[in-house]
């Protein structure tokens, strides 16, 4: 546990730790005016010895460290476990500048430059909590803010682990670019910024020139502290291109090492700092970048949840007062060993009093937050979900008849929640979970005539969606089938359904319902859809041009990054990745 992130419940207790100190004084004190009284001065020091080596001071130091223990336990050390929701501590912030060219892909480090370095910050992010926001920018030919400082360590984790599978649409290195669009994403003032860059050094002499005249301009880069990590080691090796072959300049393979030199060079201003990668000893990014925690204040300490550790040095202050007393009871008699013991006893159930108010303090907390948990009750998420279920919002009205069947102590309320839950998903097209639902109602008390009226227009609705299915996959079989033997080119099923006709239920089906409601016919397609196995979210009207599903709706976020990152440059999504920057080299 770090220190800086120990408080106290009552840190003039502490003082209490000194007071043996002063009844050692004033015992000595007593003691020489005694001896004054009949010895001379020169000879109390020969008295004093001769006493001192006859006494076992064992029974005095376990006094001693058991009431320091016992006066650290009264203190109360505590810990953050919780903070406010609307506590709003601002930050240090840092973002890292993550080099993703070619050159970063040489395996002169396993498995590769591109991969120790995401290993490197999985690990220094491994213990960093929310006071610190972290932010990525990516730079190849282009720099790309990969996300925004943020102190939610789930995002930041994700993204991290994404870093493996982004390919950036552009070659070439434009580190200074990277670097000046991570300026503009930290906080312009207020906590600590830090910028953490991760390269090899590997580029141009003209972006050498580019990033020293960066640092060395009038900006506020001059108040960012900056850290250079060389993701490299100093022999060349080979570059693999994308495509894994070995990346070739003008006939001959394109060998990569780490500038050491000029990253050195680099950090000879007073706020960069230049590190090997085999010199990060440190285990987190605290310790790394030297940030200085914020504590607390008075009024937010009041606030916040805490985790108690009282009870470890009161233990060990009790476990001392009684190893003492037990050493002193085998040189006195039975009888005046009762008297520490009682003592002992009596210090004990003190200190445990002292902590009972502890327990109304937890109380005054759980009291504090009983307003916000007076709103998630049964009846207030259930009118909410009849007010929407009233006006048609049957997203709306799923999320709160839900959260009234969990909430639900009483079966009868539950069982109406879970009935109106099961209609809420019968007009969301989900009919599959409605019936079940229905089933669940009726085990629960729900009248079985209601039950059975609506559950067997959800089990028509399943049985007309399984037809449609049957019909779709048949049609599709002879679409294929006819343009095969016509020589023409076989469809594929993305662009047999661009046809919204293939999607429909019958007329039939639909007029024979007509009396209970209207056939939702977007959410119907979307059923079929789901079932063909394609989003719920690609119904609409037939698109003039289909292309590729993974490349409509990437399955990961790094190909969604991928597609960004493409849009943001207008570049095609369909030529050879990455494009050349002209007048930047390939890697």
């Amino acid at each position: 546990m770090d220190l800086s992130q120990l408080y106290w419940r009552e840190p003039y207790a502490l003082l209490l730790a000194l007071s043996p100190l002063f009844f050692l004084v004033f015992k000595r004190w007593t003691q020489k005016r005694k001896l004054l009284r009949f010895a001379d001065a020169n000879l109390i020091p020969w008295l004093s010895i001769s006493e001192s080596e006859q006494v076992n001071r064992w029974p005095t130091a376990g006094l001693w460290m058991g009431w320091i223990c016992l006066t650290i336990a009264l203190a109360g050390p505590r810990t953050i476990l919780q903070l406010p929701p609307d506590y709003r501590a601002q930050p240090a912030s840092v973002m890292v500048v993550l080099d993703l060219s070619a050159s970063m892909n040489a395996r002169d480090l396993r498995p590769d430059r591109r991969s120790l370095a995401q290993q490197l910050l999985t690990r220094l992010l491994a213990d960093s909590d929310n006071i610190l926001a972290v932010g990525i920018v990516v730079f190849s030919g282009h720099a790309f803010r990969l996300m925004p400082p943020t102190g939610e360590r789930a995002v930041v984790t994700h993204f991290i682990g994404s870093l493996n599978d982004i390919r950036l649409p552009t070659a070439g290195n434009a580190l200074a670019d990277a670097i000046e669009l991570a300026r503009q994403s930290l906080p312009a003032t207020g906590a600590q910024r830090f910028l953490l860059v991760l390269t090899d050094g590997d580029m141009e002499v003209a972006e050498q020139d580019r990033v020293n005249a960066s640092f060395s301009a009038e900006s506020d880069l001059k108040e960012i502290q900056t850290l250079v990590i060389g993701v490299a080691d100093s022999k060349p090796v080979s570059v693999p291109d994308h495509d894994r072959t070995l990346l070739q300049f003008q006939g001959r393979p394109v060998l990569s090492r780490l500038e050491a030199q000029w990253l050195k060079n680099l950090a000879r201003r007073d706020n960069i700092q230049y590190l090997h990668y085999a010199q990060l000893l440190q285990p987190s990014m605290h310790d790394l970048l030297q940030l200085s925690v914020k504590r607390a204040d008075s009024v937010t300490q009041s606030r916040i949840r805490w985790q108690e550790w009282f009870f470890i040095p009161l233990l060990l202050g009790v476990s001392g007062l009684l190893m003492s007393s037990l050493m002193n009871a085998r040189k006195t008699s039975r009888t005046n060993t009762d008297l520490p013991s009682l003592v002992v006893m009596g210090l004990s159930l003190s200190l445990v009093s002292q902590f009972i108010p502890a327990t109304g303090y937890a109380q005054d907390q759980t009291a504090a937050l009983v307003p916000l948990n007076r709103a998630n009750t049964v009846s207030a998420n259930f009118a909410e979900a009849t007010v929407c279920y009233r006006a048609q919002d049957y997203q709306c009205a799923q999320q709160g008849f839900a959260a009234a069947a969990w909430l639900a102590t009483d079966q009868q309320q539950r069982a109406v929640a879970v009935f109106n839950l099961a209609n809420s998903y019968f007009f969301l097209g989900d009919y599959d979970q409605a019936a079940v639902l229905y089933r669940d109602a009726e085990l629960l008390g729900i009248a079985p005539e209601l039950i059975a009226i609506n559950l067997s227009y959800a089990e028509s609705m399943q049985h007309s969606i399984q037809k449609q299915l049957d019909l779709v996959r048949q049609n599709f079989a002879r679409a294929q089938w006819k343009a095969a033997l016509n020589a023409e080119t076989v469809p594929t099923l993305q662009e047999f359904l661009s046809n919204d006709d293939n999607l429909m239920v019958t007329q039939s089906e639909s007029a024979s319902k007509q009396n209970f409601y209207r056939v939702p016919t977007e959410m119907i397609n979307n059923e079929i859809l789901s079932a063909l196995g394609f989003s719920r979210t690609a119904t609409g009207t037939a698109a003039t041009r289909w292309i590729e599903t993974e490349r409509v709706l990437p399955r990961t976020t790094a190909g969604m990054l991928n597609r960004l990152f493409e849009m943001e440059l207008q570049i095609p999504l369909s030529v050879a990745q990455p494009q050349l920057v002209e007048g930047k080299r390939k890697w």
